[in-house]
């Protein structure tokens, strides 16, 4: 799997993502540990996307989804809170 399909494919995973982690939000769960569960779902989704494809064969072909996955990850909690910060409060 290239980087580019990756990226192509992460911009709905990255959405799922962020859903996922409001849903988590929900329960209680906060702070770090929401932070921590955003980079699992990137890892996992990524791993599961790859995997889904074509089982990676090499140790650079595993490091290349586990760091698209930390990616997504990061992106999404990172991108929701960049957001959240600068966008106007909800009334």
């Amino acid at each position: 799997m290239s980087l580019p399909e990756f990226v192509i494919a992460g911009i709905p995973l990255g959405v799922i993502i962020i859903a996922l982690v409001e849903e988590v939000k929900a329960w209680g769960v906060t702070g770090k540990v929401l932070r921590l569960v955003s980079i699992l779902l990137g890892v996992g989704f990524a791993i599961a996307f790859q995997l889904a494809t074509k089982m990676p064969d090499t140790f650079m072909a595993w490091l290349t989804v586990v760091v698209i996955g930390l990616l997504y990850g990061i992106g999404a909690s990172g991108g929701f809170d960049f957001l959240n910060k600068r966008l106007p409060a909800r009334p």
